[in-house]
């Protein structure tokens, strides 16, 4: 028996109109499955389900869907209908002529069935025994069965692309006829799944677009068991906050019900008591999510804090003991049966365990937050890559100079730790990495091929990427390439990339190869960092789009079939999607709304016309209510437009796009007036916003663009940044109010204008009064973890602080817990209209964190400070 984990295997093999499959010397005369478009055989299988944690019912409604797809997809090849009987309908039916699926009794009289169940779950083998003229395709679960007739269709030269019929490559083939030979298949990776996003079309199950999404995962051999997974640790003593809170966390004095108490003992019996009701119940489940709630979750009574060592923060060893003895009671209660318990490594959390490890957590990596383009391995490793030597020599010298990432590294430590503990580790990863990426294109198969492996060798069992593009103009390559790197790790890359090509365009391949080659190449190349669409500019310039057209062009010029000419049509459009995108950021990034708005308008416009052809593509379902969203952001353009176009007012300058930027981890920048400086006279603002090149260092600040990321640059810096700035203000502005407005903002904010604090009407809830009261605000505290937060603005009357006809600073002091925060875009200033009441575009709610002894404070129509715009 041999055991071949490459899927272009070329043991089966398709000759025009007579497909003979007889690679061995030893083959007898070749038996047909289907001659000149008529069926020789029919078909006969088994569908019992397999003692595998997936539902008996979901097994079986997967193999019939798997088997109608097969009957349907030979009939399209060649023209015959095969008749289809289960084992009990083809009684004493003779094994001659028979394609059998499955562990049928023929099945296991030829021992096929003992020899494929020594295999790795949902493996598969394939047979033809000439003599009996009959084909074998068999699994050691049923789900490998149904892996198993892909396999053979692959085998024939058909191929699943991406989603939909446009998407599918069948070959012609009147005729079916093979030879005597046996290959065995084995998945590297147990679990091989892809996380649709259940708001989009993707994930709704209502609609057809999720129905072809899922034929493509089943067809390219997609499946397996994964345990349970989510933020569901309180939930262990099930939902009894109200009945018993103290169960749950002390925090400020108060229960929560986010964490447990997990030194109180009757968590632990409540615990027992839960999942054994819950396991007890339903038979085949095999696992409880224990992933803590997102955000640092402890207890801070005296028992869990002195058990942490004094820092209830500290938890990860309480947690973990508290897990290793519940786990162990389980086994004991339920001897046999083997559970995982599915818990999130991400966030603050990624970082090696303290504390060993119980074997049966099921720890799933989600590296949300870190360098969406770079590997966390050894540069050296794309030296291994047969496309290494195609590489420009720039590119190539860029991969093995670029310092480390500390970020990276924090994967790479956090994935060996906790693999010295479970051999139960998954990937939740996100694909394409960029969690809003406004569905351009983020291509990492150079990435996969060499991280894939490694996975394999540190113990990675599965993998269920977030699929958050969700267009297949977005990802698809990355998809196309895990879906053949989980079932062969070593594959060459080049070799598949060039076969895939060749299927999708035909005799236009080259030209595709090379389009998906440079756009591969980029996100090695390139040094921008995060995983916000913030990102997405600094990725692509418009001019590399533009350097992109000529592969399209030639694609067009060469493509034959209609089919290969919808293809590369398809992606046509999708490169002035992304090109219209980037022209409108890159309007927002200059501040200039008035054109960002109407670029926006037609990128939009041009969006529905993309999706309106194949939706398969560009997905705006999804994102289109985020507040991220390039709909939600041409509300955005257009109320800052109307400030900067006379609707509401007239610009009057703008500051320049770049600052000065320095760190301030002990906090001592406002003791020492960071914020108190004279102006720089060679500091200018040019006509295209940058600082001049001649303008002055400035001793232990550096120059920085804010849509540039800095928390990189510092090993897990958290605390105070200070930008500042230098602008001069035009005479004219002392006639009329000047107002500010600041385009994207993160985190906490303090602004000094010419050494003075900003201040702004507010009010804040007084607890005792019941009733709002007036104050006055001196900081912004904005956003969360999510990038797109940025997107946040403040506009705010200036007016009394500004020197007109003189050169006036600016410095703002930031600070957020997520290590990254400040501006992000430009800051203008304007002159709203006299016969306009503009106020202030400001977020609803501040918290204080020490400026001042408020707590909470509100801003409020009646102020200065509030448009009616709530965020």
């Amino acid at each position: 028996m041999k055991i071949r984990t490459d899927l272009r295997f070329s043991l089966f093999v398709h000759l025009a109109l007579v497909g003979i499959w007889m690679l061995n010397a030893r083959a007898a005369e070749p038996f047909h499955l289907t001659q000149n478009g008529k069926a020789v055989v029919d078909i006969v299988y088994q569908d019992e389900p397999s003692d595998y944690p997936i539902p008996a019912a979901q097994q079986r409604e997967r193999f019939a869907e798997t088997l109608a797809d097969f009957v349907r997809i030979v009939r399209e090849i060649s023209g015959a209908e095969l008749k289809v009987y289960s084992v009990a309908e083809a009684g004493e039916r003779g094994v001659a002529n028979t394609i059998q699926i499955g562990a049928t009794p023929a099945a296991r009289e030829a021992g096929l069935v003992e020899k494929v169940g020594a295999l790795k779950p949902h493996a598969l083998l394939m047979q033809s025994d000439a003599s009996k003229q009959v084909l074998y395709l068999v699994g050691s679960t049923l789900e490998g069965s149904g892996h198993a007739m892909y396999a053979f269709l692959e085998s024939l030269g058909c191929r699943w692309y991406y989603p939909g019929a446009e998407g599918e490559e069948l070959p012609t083939l009147p005729s079916i006829a093979l030879g005597s030979d046996e290959t065995s298949i084995e998945p590297e990776f147990e679990f091989r799944s892809m996380q649709l996003t259940n708001t989009s079309q993707f994930g709704r199950k209502d609609t057809q677009t999720r129905a072809e999404w899922v034929d493509w995962m089943r067809r390219n051999k997609f499946g397996g068991w994964a345990p349970p997974r989510g933020h569901a640790f309180p939930k262990l003593v099930g939902n009894r906050f109200a009945e018993k809170p103290e169960l749950y966390s002390l925090r400020n004095g108060k229960r929560v019900a986010s964490h447990l108490c997990l030194t109180n003992p009757e968590v632990m019996e409540a615990a027992v008591a839960n999942l054994t009701e819950q396991f007890t119940k339903n038979p085949e489940l095999r696992g409880f999510p224990v992933a803590l709630a997102d955000g640092a979750q402890y207890c801070e009574c005296p028992a869990c804090t002195e058990a942490c060592g004094g820092d209830p923060k500290d938890i990860m060893k309480l947690y973990l003991d508290f897990n290793r003895e519940l786990f162990d009671r389980i086994d004991q209660l339920f001897p046999g049966r083997e559970f995982q318990y599915g818990f999130y490594v991400y966030s603050n959390l990624m970082a090696p365990p303290a504390g060993e490890v119980p074997k049966q957590l099921a720890p799933y990596f989600a590296p949300l937050g870190y360098d969406p383009f770079q590997t966390f391995l050894e540069p050296e490793s794309y030296q291994l890559l047969s496309v290494w030597n195609d590489f420009p020599p720039a590119t190539r010298e860029k991969i093995l100079t670029r310092e480390p990432n500390y970020l990276l590294e924090k994967v790479r430590a956090a994935i060996q730790g906790w693999g010295q503990g479970t051999s139960n580790m998954y990937l939740r990863d996100y694909d394409p990495y960029i969690t809003f990426q406004q569905n351009l294109p983020v291509f990492r198969p150079y990435q996969l091929a060499v991280e894939i492996p490694w996975y394999k060798e540190v113990g990675v069992r599965g993998f269920t990427p977030e699929i958050c593009g969700l267009s297949w103009f977005a990802a698809g390559l990355n998809h196309w390439v895990r879906s053949r790197l989980y079932w062969n790790a070593g594959l060459d890359i080049k070799e598949e990339l060039t076969e895939m090509c060749k299927g999708m365009f035909g005799p236009a391949w080259q030209p595709m190869y090379g389009y998906f080659d440079a756009l591969s190449r980029r996100t090695i190349e390139t040094d921008a960092f995060r995983h916000g669409d913030e990102v997405l500019p600094r990725l692509y310039s418009i001019e590399f789009v533009k350097e992109l057209e000529p592969y399209l062009r030639r694609a067009e010029e060469l493509a034959e079939s209609p089919k290969h000419q919808a293809r590369v049509r398809m992606w046509s459009l999708s490169q002035q999607y992304m090109l219209r995108y980037l022209m409108a950021r890159n309007a927002e990034l200059r501040g200039n709304f008035v054109d960002a708005s109407a670029l926006t308008q037609e990128f939009l416009r041009l969006n529905d016309a993309v999706e309106g052809v194949n939706p398969h593509y560009i997905d705006h379902r999804w994102y289109d209510q985020r507040t991220f969203s390039m709909f939600s952001m041409l509300d955005s353009y257009q109320r800052l437009a109307d400030r900067q176009n006379g609707v509401k007012g007239r610009m009057l300058t703008q500051l320049p796009l770049s600052w000065h930027l320095r760190y301030d981890p002990k906090g001592v920048g406002m003791d020492e007036a960071w914020f108190q400086f004279e102006a720089t006279p060679a500091y200018v603002n040019n006509a295209d916003g940058a600082i001049d090149g001649t303008a002055a260092a400035i001793p232990e600040w550096r120059l920085a663009a804010p849509s540039d990321s800095w928390q990189r640059l510092e090993s897990d810096y958290e605390g105070f940044n200070w930008f500042r700035n230098e602008l001069f203000v035009p005479e004219s502005a002392g006639d009329q109010r000047v107002r500010m407005v600041v385009t994207g903002i993160f985190g906490h904010m303090d602004f000094f204008i010419n050494g003075k604090r900003l201040t702004w009407k507010g009010a804040r809830f007084d607890a005792e009064a019941q009733e709002w009261v007036d104050t006055e605000i001196r900081h912004l505290d904005l956003g969360s973890a999510w990038s797109w937060n940025y997107n946040r603005e403040f506009d705010v009357d200036v007016t009394d602080l500004l020197v007109p006809g003189a050169v006036n600073t600016f410095a703002f002091r930031s600070k957020d817990m997520w290590k990254w925060g400040g501006i992000f875009k430009t800051v203008f200033l304007y002159t709203p209209n006299e016969a306009t009441e503009v106020a202030a575009y400001l977020p609803h709610t501040y918290t204080d964190r020490g400026d001042t002894n408020l707590n909470t404070l509100k801003s409020r129509p009646a102020c200065d400070c509030m448009d009616g715009h709530q965020l």
